[in-house]
């Protein structure tokens, strides 16, 4: 008790220590969230009656709604004093959609026709919560304090990003009744609203995040210039070209969404357990490495590291090329054991992913418009995700859409990673040669 009274006293006083430790408790909480609602989305959405069609539809229409609030929200962003009033905004959004999309099972045979457009709202409000909270977690925290405050953080989000799906599979697995399931992902959005007002009180508790807004000679807040805007961040070369290098980043990354899970199940005949301990294994791997990049961010920078993301998301297709021959010349033991080392492996420097990459985009933005920055970095991200796991499964197919063509696919996958890794080792050293230079 005197300890944690001791650290009380101590967070009253030292701004870094409580924002470190908000802000580990912000992640942890809306790591709950997602996990809780967003990972049994399309659990949720069959137990209604959706078919795969509309499964995708669902998704689509999601992108489509978060695209159309981003934007316009990113600019309000930059016109707030401190974006915790959109932090909360978001949550209430959330919390509004999630409410009503638990009730959606009442309406019976229409339940489902109502819960897609309710959920893809609520979404938007997840979505807008992250893309804000990059730029909240600029305003608030010293570019110093950065490295360390994320790197906590992200401990806490990984390992939950394991531990919630396995007890929320767990539990949902208890049952074979279909009504019984529909209760317990009522229960999960009930406790994921609950758990989004208690992130609004901890909000509330990170110090810091005021910025100066603008007033014209009438002490108004200035209007936003859209054609200013657009100007400036165009002409933002640093930010232009992390851009450019992160659009091929998540074309490499999100390709194979959708035939990572095909594979594992077709061609290595991965079991619900052995998909979960691969699940596992890879956030393991990514948690014990996240020690090692901290202290490589503080010595080479955050630029320096990005690179070795990408090399992992390489080494992570070479597991399962190899895993699925071995497995086809009839060693199914061998082949498990060398997907499970070598995915290992692979996630080790994926933490950089996580970590490194929002720390990347903090340092290139410009100030006066880092929400509307860092929302077109959001909808970026969101329409490649929207695009990129079809055009995989069409390479794959285009193939034969048999094991070869898996193989042949995750080839072109290899070396198009190989070239974003290069991508981002040109990036660091272009800019430390103009850092260089201009010392």
């Amino acid at each position: 008790m005197e300890k944690l009274k001791s650290l009380k006293e101590e967070l009253k006083t030292n701004t870094k220590k409580n924002n470190l430790y908000m802000f580990a408790i912000d992640g942890i909480l809306i790591t709950v969230i997602q996990q809780l609602v967003w990972s049994n989305v399309n659990l949720f959405a069959e137990l209604l009656g959706a078919t795969a069609e509309q499964l995708s539809f669902m998704t689509f229409l999601n992108q489509i709604v978060t695209v159309a609030i981003l934007f316009p929200m990113g600019i309000v962003s930059d016109r707030v004093k401190n974006k915790r009033i959109i932090l909360n905004g978001a949550l209430i959004m959330l919390m509004i959609f999630y409410f009503f999309s638990a009730l959606t099972p009442v309406f019976g045979e229409y339940a489902l026709y109502i819960f897609i457009p309710i959920i893809s709202f609520g979404a938007a409000g997840r979505q807008l919560y992250l893309s804000t909270w990059n730029a909240f977690f600029k305003d608030a925290t010293p570019e110093s304090d950065r490295n360390d405050t994320m790197a906590v953080r992200t401990r806490f989000t990984l390992i939950l990003g394991v531990i919630i799906p396995l007890i929320t599979g767990f539990i949902l697995s208890t049952t074979d009744q279909d009504a019984t399931k529909v209760m317990i992902h009522q229960c999960y959005i009930v406790t994921a609203i609950f758990t989004a007002l208690l992130l609004i009180f901890v909000l509330k508790k990170i110090r810091g995040g005021d910025v100066e807004v603008k007033v014209d000679a009438s002490g108004k807040k200035e209007k936003i210039d859209l054609k200013d805007a657009f100007y400036t961040i165009t002409h933002n070369k640093p930010y232009m070209f992390f851009m450019m290098c992160l659009f091929l980043f998540y074309v490499s990354w999100q390709i194979d969404w959708t035939i990572w899970y095909y594979g594992r199940v077709h061609y290595l005949e991965l079991n619900e357990f052995m998909l979960s301990l691969s699940n596992v294994a890879g956030t393991f791997g990514q948690f014990i490495a996240i020690g090692f990049w901290k202290k490589i961010n503080e010595k080479k920078g955050v630029r320096f590291g990005a690179m070795f993301g990408a090399y992992g998301l390489a080494f992570a297709s070479v597991s399962i090329i190899v895993s699925t021959l071995i497995y086809e010349a009839g060693h199914t033991t061998l082949a498990y054991v060398a997907f499970m080392v070598i995915w290992f492996c692979a996630n080790l420097p994926q933490t950089v992913n996580t970590l490194n990459l929002p720390l990347c985009l903090m340092e290139v933005v410009d100030p006066k418009y880092s929400a509307l920055c860092i929302s077109l970095f959001t909808i970026l991200t969101t329409f490649t995700n929207a695009i990129m796991p079809s055009i995989g499964v069409a390479i794959y197919n285009a193939f034969g859409g048999d094991a070869d063509a898996f193989r042949t696919t995750y080839t072109i996958i290899f070396f198009l990673r190989l070239a974003t890794g290069t991508l981002w080792m040109y990036r660091w050293r272009k800019m430390r040669k103009e850092e260089n230079n201009a010392a």
